[in-house]
């Protein structure tokens, strides 16, 4: 099997691969001084960056249009009862007792 050359490969993906649709990357660029205590004390790390994700989500969702969506009905077929069908019992050993 022939590998292509690394421009080839990449230009593939480019090409044929990745969806053609926006991408964002965003750099979280924090004050020193934040840097530092984030560095003291990771257990902040998880809490800052969820409140910088909430900001940027929220950002992002005024930036776009809303509308109410139609939603048609969805219609179910009646049940249908048969006398001579048996459901067999569960088996005891896959019955879950405790509430999780």
């Amino acid at each position: 099997m022939r590998r292509a050359p690394d421009g080839q490969t990449a230009a593939h993906l480019v090409d044929q691969v990745i969806p053609h649709v926006p991408v964002r990357q965003w750099l979280l660029s924090l004050p020193i001084p934040l840097r530092l205590l984030l560095t003291a004390q990771p257990k902040l790390v998880t809490p800052v960056l969820q409140v910088v994700h909430r900001v940027i989500t929220r950002h992002l969702l005024t930036q776009m249009p809303y509308q109410e969506v139609e939603h048609p009905a969805i219609l179910l077929p009646d049940r249908e009862w048969h006398e001579d069908y048996l459901r067999n019992p569960v088996p005891a050993d896959i019955i879950v007792h405790e509430v999780y």
